[in-house]
């Protein structure tokens, strides 16, 4: 249903009087707000919606402006409106018919290679958008953490829930469908397999195996808030088997996975110390050797002119002590 078809259905339930009372603007901020909460995704109505603005909000703490809001017209449906704020990005080298490449990348991706490695800060976001995002500029990686939103997400809309027929599939956070044959396929507002490989995202970069990675985690929660929930794995009762191989080719998140890759395996240097030290880079190597070994020829240059001037000035003393006596003779 669109979001002018909702806001019909559900004020025409309201009593009259109280009808009357609700401006029609705070109908719509009440029905924002709800599609906000049950995705996680700034959304906003396009009647209100002006680029300019948007882009114009202050960065956060961390230097990150934040993208545009995602438009919810009147006309449209939140599914469709969600669907177009995550196209597929998929990344060949993460895709199952790349194992060998897969198996490589994948145990590399971790938090601790992305910090120490990479040399990213790895912070906080509510805004399911921004997940994995990174500013090139400050070195930021954002990262959507409330897994327990996700975790009651997939619970509620699995299959086998009766909840997730939700009546007779009028209402915000999903509808009802109907494939040839008359069976019926429930459409979310917010798509289950993106839930799960957001998930998969997550435990991808904090494998529960990897001490270093699950300590940065700790101290994410800690000093910054994460959800406590990330510290618990296991997805088997939230998903499908369908479900669960088409999210491990992450065909949402690929691309930005491949980018913290391309962080680990080749760091950019973001400061004037970095662009000289750049590491892990073979040209910067040789180069660094090229600029010591000149310096270090320069000094034991400066050093032997140093000594040979020494040299003359003693010889110069002595020969000018052994005139005086002669002369004086």
């Amino acid at each position: 249903m669109t979001r002018a078809e909702l806001m019909k259905h559900y004020f025409s339930a309201v009593r009259e009087s109280d009808d009357e009372d609700i401006p029609l603007a705070d109908r719509e901020e009440a029905f924002i707000l709800a599609a906000r909460i049950l995705t996680m995704v700034h959304v906003k109505a396009a009647d209100d919606y002006d680029p300019i603005v948007s882009m114009a909000i202050s960065r956060d703490d961390f230097g990150q402006r934040p993208l545009p809001a995602t438009v919810w017209p009147a006309d449209r449906p939140l599914q469709v409106s969600i669907l177009e704020a995550f196209p597929a990005r998929e990344h060949p080298s993460l895709q199952g018919d790349d194992m060998e490449a897969a198996a490589i990348i994948k145990p590399n991706l971790t938090a601790h290679n992305v910090r120490k490695v990479a040399g990213l800060t790895i912070a906080g976001t509510s805004n399911l958008r921004d997940h994995l995002r990174l500013n090139q500029s400050t070195g930021v990686v954002l990262v959507f953490h409330h897994t327990s939103f996700l975790k009651e997400h997939l619970l509620l809309t699995h299959p086998r829930d009766e909840r997730s027929k939700m009546g007779d599939g009028d209402g915000v956070m999903g509808e009802k469908a109907e494939e040839k044959g008359g069976k019926g396929v429930w459409v979310h507002a917010l798509p289950r397999e993106l839930a799960l490989e957001t998930l998969y995202t997550i435990h991808l970069l904090f494998p529960l195996l990897d001490d270093k990675s699950s300590a940065l985690l700790r101290t994410l929660i800690a000093n910054q808030r994460f959800d406590p929930d990330c510290l618990n794995f296991g997805t088997a009762i939230f998903e499908t088997a369908e479900e669960k191989e088409r999210a491990i080719r992450f065909p949402v998140w690929g691309s930005r996975l491949m980018d913290l890759y391309e962080e680990i395996e080749n760091p950019k240097p973001r400061t004037l110390l970095d662009s000289w030290l750049e590491r892990k880079s073979r040209a910067r190597h040789v180069m660094m050797v090229t600029i010591f070994s000149f310096a270090a020829a320069v000094l034991l240059g400066f050093l032997s002119l140093c000594v040979g001037i020494f040299q003359a000035f003693v010889a110069w003393e002595q020969w000018k002590d052994a005139s005086v006596p002669a002369l004086s003779s």
